[in-house]
């Protein structure tokens, strides 16, 4: 759906296609596959920051409403329903993978904004130990509260740890964009942490 729009006509269609689908046309699923599969990805890559692992997710999250479709009521909207299995798959992809507790994404990003070296010499100081973890869950909340012009290549550059022109071709940005989103959400997070003093 190129507007990226859903009219009231689009949802009839919708269930029209779903109950041929529970009555044995199964072929019509891939009608519901073309009209999402694009939303539906860059729904998912926002929260995993890697399209080869967005692309497969997404796979598996149109396999996975495909065989609960028996299970789905027309009390909600059927891309409603769609997107709920793509965050929740999502979620526990990351937390499989343990993406945001990378100890050099954090203890970085630490640094850099705010200017924490201790992290990563006094790791024996129980009240180092304590800021520290205060600190990281500070920042891992913090920056999925950024505008995502700001957030993205912050969690690129500290959670992926991708390198700046990896993330330059990544986000289709000039050398120039990227250092300045990334300077901005570092003071942004600066703000935050000001406000918590």
């Amino acid at each position: 759906m190129k507007s990226g729009r859903v009219t009231m006509q689009s949802l009839e269609e919708d269930f029209k296609i779903i109950e041929d689908i529970k009555n044995g046309d199964t072929n019509k699923y891939k009608i519901l596959v073309e009209k999402y599969e694009r939303g539906l990805f860059f729904h998912i890559y926002k929260k995993v920051l890697d399209r080869d692992i967005a692309e497969e997710l997404t796979h598996e999250c149109f396999i996975k409403a495909f065989c609960n479709l028996t299970k789905y009521k027309p009390l909600f909207n059927f891309n409603t329903w769609l997107y709920t299995i793509a965050t929740n798959h999502s979620l526990d992809y990351l937390k499989k993978e343990k993406k945001f507790r990378a100890k050099y994404s954090f203890q970085s990003l630490a640094e850099e904004s705010f200017g924490i070296t201790e992290f990563a010499t006094n790791t024996n100081n129980p009240e180092l130990s304590l800021i520290k973890k205060q600190y990281s869950t500070f920042i891992r909340e913090s920056l999925f509260k950024l505008p995502e012009m700001y957030s993205i290549p912050l969690r690129l550059r500290f959670i992926k740890e991708y390198t700046y022109d990896e993330i330059c071709a990544e986000l289709n940005l000039s050398m120039v964009i990227v250092k300045s989103r990334i300077f901005r959400g570092k003071r942004l997070l600066q703000e935050k942490l000001a406000c918590l003093s």
